[in-house]
């Protein structure tokens, strides 16, 4: 009697296919049943999945020893496996099944098999052990803003920290979506960060970006990311969520028709620019220039890919109102 098992090593949730390779060596012909005990704790059988000789058979539970008197056709009952045989001189038998894997922590899955002769107990006979190393594939996700209170128009930093908690490898995508997490329409600018994610064993990702407030009425902005595995989806990671209290923007104060403001009356009267003062006699002086602030246009920027300043700068999205800058923290990414 010889046991196998299809994966050595292994992820919670994924299948396993075990497979049962029997042959009667003796001189008289082998009568009793195949019998298998799934650990609940780390297994769960998947229906309709057994076969004998590559030939499906039915899943109908048996409850008692008589059973199997009435039909073979009755395997499973839950987690346990029990298939009456009988089988000739040199005659062989080829049983298989999947289960899920259900255990969660790391650690190894051993399972056996036995066979019970039905009439003499010394021909009863077990199988060898096969053994499974499970990894747990965990990934923590943290996000944090920089200002729980914002008016309109500031600039709000956003940093996502991912953790491979883990004892496996984890590779998939993290996305935030700033447009399909705001409270009310104009609170962000839509726009959706996508960044790849490939993280070994105890290594850190660290994600910062920014982003302009937009909403002008008092309400809050609630955000929160999502890291999507490559390839199981019930390993799929929501952040936490943060949020950010947006207050009232002021109307501006209306000004009365034909009355002047106070910054009216400051300024300087062009006419009289240079030409002496009637009461002191003196010139009145020209205001100052003020120079006009400098705007940085996109040809000073570093160009997507550089290095700078210590940062890899990813690329700079003009959205009108709004701007997003997106770049990696190269010197926190990874710790060990």
């Amino acid at each position: 009697m010889l046991k196998e098992v299809d994966k050595t090593t292994a992820y919670p949730k994924e299948v396993l296919q075990y497979t049962f390779n029997v042959k009667n060596t003796g001189d008289g012909t082998w009568y009793g049943t195949l019998e298998d005990v799934l650990p609940e704790k780390d297994l769960n059988y998947v229906a309709h999945s057994t076969k004998v000789n590559t030939k499906a058979i039915t899943d109908k539970l048996w409850e008692t020893a008589e059973d199997l008197a009435v039909s073979d056709d009755k395997v499973w009952n839950d987690n346990s496996l029990r298939y009456l045989v009988t089988l000739k001189p040199g005659q062989e038998l080829k049983l298989s099944f999947k289960t899920k894997i259900v255990k969660e922590e790391d650690g190894k899955i051993i399972n056996r098999f036995y066979g019970i002769n039905a009439e003499n107990p010394d021909f009863n006979k077990d199988s060898n052990t096969v053994e499974t190393q499970v990894h747990v594939r965990k990934l923590m996700v943290n996000k944090a803003v920089d200002k729980a209170e914002a008016k309109t128009g500031d600039t709000l930093t956003y940093k996502l920290t991912v953790e491979n908690t883990g004892t496996a490898k984890w590779v998939g995508t993290l996305t935030d979506d700033l447009q399909a997490l705001k409270t009310e329409v104009g609170s962000f600018y839509g726009n959706t960060l996508s960044v790849p994610i490939d993280l070994d064993q105890g290594q850190t990702q660290v994600i910062t970006f920014t982003a302009k407030v937009l909403r002008k009425k008092a309400g809050k902005i609630f955000n929160r990311a999502l890291v999507t595995h490559e390839n199981v989806p019930e390993l799929n990671v929501e952040s936490n969520e943060v949020k950010t209290v947006v207050e009232e923007e002021p109307e501006p104060t209306p000004t009365e028709p034909g009355k002047e403001s106070d910054n009216d009356k400051k300024l300087p009267n062009k006419e009289n620019q240079g030409k002496p003062n009637k009461q002191t006699g003196s010139k009145v002086s020209k205001p100052k220039q003020i120079p006009a602030a400098k705007t940085k246009v996109k040809n000073d920027l570093p160009a997507a890919g550089t290095k700078q300043n210590g940062y890899l700068w990813l690329g700079v999205v003009s959205l009108g109102l709004a701007g997003i800058m997106i770049y990696f923290d190269r010197k926190s990414r990874w710790h060990h």
